[in-house]
């Protein structure tokens, strides 16, 4: 018999995603709690994603009712939130990989193919307006409305350069993608959610974790090379987690420095000496190697195989058992 998910549809969570809901009935059986009616704890689990548990949660743990907080958008462990007996906090270590393996596939993004124009060098995206992200901006502004495609929405910059915009009206949302950006540029520069250099491999089942987000995967969906400015040490996981990068076009020495400042002062010149070399040669990134990798990762991050045994592996699993335990 399929277990029972109670969530609050005023709140969004992961089970009620439009391109997930199938997955999730696979497995589950998903209902929007109605107050009208009476619900019996053994028969169901209450479910909420971690950034609204705190408002509607608590009254129904009273009841004696099991509770999942959904932690898979901010998985790492520096929180409040803690499994108890009644209580599981749900967390995977790919998650930000997979769901938008599984995002980009309803969106039909698999089926872009990238043609070069490569009349600009690089692409640079970036929404909210955070510290390391306007550093970057204002390191780099030089060469950004010569040779880039970018956006800086928290600047209220919006995208330059291109032919459209952001539509955040759309079904994709903030996942909105045109294929022209990637065709126009040789490669991007990723800026993470942040730069922390923490670490937690205790909680991963002794996997090598740190601090990321779906912007690291972005290129690898479309088939561009990437530089990134994030933590120290993000390059290193994305090759653990088996997708390959770019150490052999680009100088990725920046990845090992550990100090925030020396660690821009690096990329900043990567992405310089990477602009310049790229402007005077329109062959770079051509190489049989490059093409390889690329194709490589883009194969890896549309792995649907991989992406529905891990789904099973950390999400169903660990829900079934919970369910389970007395």
């Amino acid at each position: 018999m399929k277990i029972k998910l109670l969530y609050d549809p005023i709140y969004s969570n992961n089970i009620n995603r439009i391109f997930l809901e199938a997955l999730w009935d696979q497995y589950f059986v998903r209902e929007p709690i109605d107050t009208s009616k009476t619900y019996n704890p053994t028969e169901c689990l209450i479910y909420s994603d971690f950034s609204t548990a705190d408002q509607w949660i608590q009254p129904w743990q009273e009841k004696g009712f099991k509770t999942i907080v959904d932690h898979l958008w901010d998985s790492w462990i520096c929180d409040k939130w803690e499994t108890t007996d009644q209580q599981l906090v749900l967390r995977s270590t790919k998650w930000f990989w997979h769901n938008e393996c599984f995002c980009f596939r309803h969106l039909g993004y698999q089926n872009l193919k990238r043609t070069s124009i490569d009349d600009k060098t690089f692409l640079l995206l970036m929404n909210q307006l955070r510290r390391h992200r306007k550093e970057l901006y204002q390191r780099i502004k030089p060469i950004l409305d010569t040779d880039a495609i970018y956006s800086f929405r928290g600047l209220d910059i919006p995208l330059q350069n291109a032919q459209d915009s952001f539509d955040l009206t759309t079904t994709a949302g903030d996942r909105y993608t045109d294929i022209d950006w990637y065709n126009r540029t040789k490669f991007s520069v990723v800026v993470e959610t942040g730069t922390n250099e923490f670490e937690f491999s205790s909680h991963r089942r002794g996997e090598p974790w740190i601090i990321h987000t779906e912007k690291s995967y972005k290129p690898f969906a479309f088939r561009h090379p990437s530089l990134t400015w994030g933590p120290a040490g993000i390059l290193a996981f994305l090759r653990a987690q088996g997708f390959e990068t770019f150490n052999h076009v680009i100088d990725e020495s920046y990845d090992t420095i550990k100090g925030h400042a020396l660690r821009l002062d690096k990329v900043v010149e990567t992405i310089n000496d990477l602009n310049n070399t790229v402007k005077n040669d329109k062959q770079y990134f051509n190489d049989p190697m490059t093409i390889e990798k690329l194709e490589h990762n883009y194969n890896l991050f549309y792995n649907i195989d991989l992406a529905l045994e891990y789904f099973k592996k950390e999400i169903v699993d660990p829900i079934y058992e919970f369910a389970s335990k007395a």
